[in-house]
């Protein structure tokens, strides 16, 4: 016997899509935020940052460095686990997208990021080994392997599934790729330069606008076929 389809098995969840921008940049400002809130409960001081960078002086602790990716994965996580219960796919997928896993693979793999910096400080001596960069590269590797499954698997409801996996999956790099580096030549230009907390003003509306963007956008994260 045939069963009837419902919208989210048949309709493009395009609305979904275009709420996943505002929410991509209010979680990567929320990972560099953790970076700075981190030293400043850490080291006593603010990181200095912009839109992609932070620095911190005379500070030696790697915990300001471990504390952004600790959030990437503790958000992915709670976007797997969401992703596994029925009527709460939609925001879990958003979670674990918004959170770049796919940023997070592809630095650890050629060398970079922040989670090879922590394994190297970990390493000490041997922090140019190469067994310190397969392994970090391999529990990363394995983290977002596991949490891609699951959004991949949770997308079974639809017949979309690779049209909405692969957008969704390039969506962090894609929106930050361009944005981060434009932005930062405004603040280059000294439009809201001004620090607050280690953050230019212009980050910190950024976020704001972000944030209410996410807001603005809840319903369709949640409900991406539903008006």
């Amino acid at each position: 016997m045939r069963t009837q389809r419902t919208n989210e098995d048949t309709h493009f969840p395009w609305r979904w899509l275009v709420a996943l921008v505002p929410l991509v940049m209010l979680v990567h400002e929320a990972h560099e935020f953790a970076h700075t809130l981190t030293g400043r409960l850490v080291c006593g001081r603010w990181a200095e940052r912009d839109f992609n960078r932070w620095s911190i002086d005379s500070c030696d602790s790697w915990l300001p460095t471990a504390a952004g990716p600790v959030f990437s994965y503790l958000l992915m996580a709670i976007g797997a686990l969401l992703a596994l219960r029925r009527g709460r796919a939609w925001p879990g997928l958003a979670l674990v997208f918004a959170a770049n896993p796919l940023a997070r693979l592809v630095t650890a793999l050629s060398g970079h990021g922040d989670e090879m910096l922590v394994a190297r400080t970990w390493a000490g001596t041997q922090a140019d080994a190469v067994w310190v960069h397969m392994a970090a590269a391999a529990v990363v590797a394995g983290f977002c392997v596991i949490v891609l499954a699951v959004a991949w698997r949770a997308l079974a409801c639809t017949q979309r599934r690779p049209g909405i996996f692969l957008p969704a999956l390039v969506a962090g790099i894609a929106i930050t790729g361009p944005l981060l580096p434009l932005l930062n030549r405004l603040l280059d230009a000294g439009i809201l330069a001004g620090p607050v907390a280690g953050a230019p003003w212009l980050v910190h509306m950024v976020t704001l606008a972000s944030a209410l963007g996410v807001l603005l956008g809840m319903r369709w994260l949640a409900r991406p076929t539903r008006a």
